[in-house]
């Protein structure tokens, strides 16, 4: 099983806004096609609040994985997500998922601000998509991808509704 590096992707405006009131406060569908072709197939890692803004919804052909302090989630057998309450037994599950199922998935961290936070550590690589607007939030992308000594601009596309880049660890 080869060591799979661990991705953050993720959506911002220009003022870094990416989120307000639990919900996405744009809609760009390009941008939502991205995400989807680049995550499709793959190991999707949330928190609990990305999670309920999706309406407890899962995101269809990837795993999910919630991380969460919520101990009332069970695992359900055969689907494909899983709930679990620490860093450290997320990647137990990986490991042991891998096994038997999405043996060549990347791992793709999306969300939301404190789990970026939380996953910083971990990430070999950061997928950007800036949105060109400001706008009001209250979640904000809080990794200072501008920080030379921790990423490396490797990256970039000018797209017509939104600038995709990608940083990778120094």
């Amino acid at each position: 099983m080869k060591n799979t590096p661990v991705k953050i992707i993720a959506a911002m405006s220009k003022n870094k806004v990416i989120g307000f009131n639990g919900r996405i406060p744009w809609k760009v569908p390009s941008e939502m096609k991205h995400f989807k072709k680049t995550t499709i197939g793959n190991i999707v890692v949330m928190g609990h609040n990305t999670y309920n803004s999706m309406g407890g919804m899962l995101l269809h052909d990837r795993l999910n994985i919630v991380l969460t302090t919520n101990q009332n989630y069970t695992y359900i057998p055969d689907s494909d997500i899983i709930f679990v309450t620490s860093i450290e037994y997320l990647f137990k599950c990986i490991k042991d998922v891998r096994t038997f199922r999405y043996e060549d998935a990347d791992i793709y961290i999306i969300g939301g601000e404190q789990i970026y936070r939380q996953f910083e550590q971990y990430a070999d690589e950061i997928i950007l998509s800036e949105i060109p607007i400001e706008i009001e939030g209250d979640a904000y992308f809080p990794i200072d991808v501008k920080d030379e000594s921790k990423w490396k601009l490797d990256f970039v596309e000018y797209r017509i509704d939104y600038t995709l880049r990608r940083y990778l660890k120094v």
